[in-house]
């Protein structure tokens, strides 16, 4: 007698199908969405200088906007989202439904302006260079995420930026010393183990180098004075990763010491065929922040050591408003008041673990006939949401579990969708991942925090590295909470809630 199938065994409800579906199908479902189809024919048909607007979208649905537009256009799109946390978000939610490969996340380089080299950011720089070097090939778009203070950050030209490379194949033949000293020419600094991008080391004929346009170091084996391989490898365990055929060594394109012409982002590639922005009067406002900010630094400067004045490095609100106005055009998008058509969307509804609430809006929402998307990025909430479910009601539901979470969920009456997130569900914090290392890997937890002595030094994601102050009471809106007190130069105070110990790691 043969043994019954594995599913036959579990209840027969639709939650308990073993075939997840993807985040990413949904978007071929709003590729079919009327208002989807209205809006990219606009899209496509505005030019420079011209902006149209992208009206009523709440949650992660902006994100899936977006991707359907990547998608349906293959070409590169510059999104602006109001700080660098929101920009993480949308950046992870991006990666989720599209591919790694085609989403680049674009920071600033620097935590102050005209700070001393020790304060620079390698990993934002690496990231600011990979953006640059993937817009410089134009058969491949991509998808380029970041905020008003990254922006307002001029970059090197495509001329100076190709001046800046260096090409190594395998089976090239290159004198070791030569390569040695051209490393050094282009900035690299030589050490015994890389470990940041900009590093290189020299064991006899292995060379191992990090460029500023790769996410892992490379080794480089020479026999004699012929490349006999290359392979990425990894810093923590010095295995390989992968064998390359060829690789570019990229060095600092941020060198604010280095005189020379820059320009915007915006205007670094011709193949950028829109900048998505929420609002461009707040991010103007905050790019002449930024302008006059390091105005104000550079001119309280006491070094000898020539800097390159502020009106080289960052933008006005002048040449951004020019930017918009010439060389771009905008898609304005967010929940501002617009004769244009809204999309209507909605907030997710917030349960506060109220799973009666759950079950009925969800029984409420099958019965006027909308599409029910659960996303869940841990088999474990899954397991949980299906219990759950399951308790409440022997008849089953039509859902359509997604293998993985974006940011936030939303309410789509008009195309008859609603998604929920497990996260916001169960009322956890979903942390954004970036290479600079706060995210899950490196962010601060209560037992680390405990253990920090006054003085310590931690590192905050926006304002950079500072020295833990212990911690302290402070008055919120008529309410009293805990918060974390950093000490920065010039004892410069910041306070950080308890509740966003995301923000905090300890300096490595």
């Amino acid at each position: 007698m043969q043994a019954p199938p594995k599913w036959s065994l579990r209840p027969n409800h639709s939650w308990w199908k073993d075939d997840l579906m993807r985040v990413k199908d949904l978007i071929p479902s709003y590729l079919k969405d009327s208002r989807f189809r209205e809006f990219y024919t606009k899209w496509t048909e505005s030019e420079p200088g011209k902006s149209i607007q992208l009206i009523g979208l709440k949650g992660s649905l902006t994100s899936v906007i977006a991707a359907c537009t990547y998608q349906k256009s293959k070409k590169s799109i510059i999104i602006v989202r109001s700080n660098k946390e929101e920009a993480a978000y949308f950046y992870n939610d991006l990666q989720k439904l599209l591919t790694t490969e085609d989403v680049y996340f674009f920071p600033d380089s620097y935590k102050r302006p005209y700070s001393d080299q020790e304060q620079v950011n390698n990993i934002n720089i690496s990231l600011r260079t990979e953006t640059l070097e993937r817009l410089l090939i134009s058969e491949k778009p991509c998808l380029v995420i970041t905020y008003p203070e990254a922006l307002a950050e001029k970059v090197i030209t495509r001329q100076l930026l190709k001046s800046k490379t260096l090409n190594i194949n395998v089976k090239d033949h290159i004198d070791l010393d030569f390569l040695n000293e051209s490393l050094f020419e282009l900035g690299f600094e030589r050490v015994d183990f890389v470990e940041l991008p900009g590093q290189f080391s020299v064991r006899g004929g292995i060379v191992d180098v990090f460029s500023f346009s790769q996410q892992n170091p490379s080794r480089i084996e020479f026999i004699g004075n012929e490349i006999e391989s290359l392979r990425s490898f990894s810093i923590d365990d010095q295995l390989s990763i992968d064998n390359l055929v060829g690789i570019t060594l990229v060095s600092n394109i941020e060198d604010k010491y280095q005189k020379g012409i820059r320009q915007s982002l915006i205007s670094y590639s011709k193949n950028i065929a829109s900048l998505w922005i929420q609002d461009p009067s707040i991010t103007e406002d905050k790019i002449e922040a930024c302008f006059e900010h390091s105005k104000k630094i550079y001119q309280n400067l006491n070094s000898t050591i020539k800097r390159v004045e502020p009106s080289s490095l960052y933008l006005s609100r002048k040449e951004i408003k020019t930017e918009f106005e010439t060389n771009i055009s905008i898609t304005e998008y967010g929940s501002f008041d617009s004769k244009e058509k809204s999309w209507g969307t909605l907030p997710r509804t917030s349960f506060g673990k109220n799973f009666n609430l759950l079950f009925e809006t969800l029984q409420e929402q099958e019965h006027k006939g909308s599409e029910i998307w659960l996303m869940c990025g841990q088999a474990q909430q899954k397991k949980r949401l299906e219990s759950i479910i399951s308790d409440h009601s022997d008849k089953p539901l039509k859902i359509n579990w997604l293998d993985d979470a974006l940011h936030s969920g939303f309410e789509d009456p008009y195309g008859g969708k609603i998604a929920f997130t497990d996260h916001e569900i169960f009322e956890k914090h979903q942390r954004f991942r970036l290479r600079d290392g706060l995210g899950k890997a490196q962010a601060i937890t209560l037992k680390e925090l405990n253990s920090l002595q006054i003085g310590d030094y931690v590192t905050h994601i926006d304002h950079g590295i500072g020295k833990f102050g212990g911690l302290q009471k402070i008055d919120v809106q008529g309410k009293e909470q805990e918060a974390i007190k950093v000490i920065y130069k010039d004892s410069d105070l910041l306070y950080v809630s308890i509740h966003s110990l995301h923000k905090i790691s300890k300096f490595n």
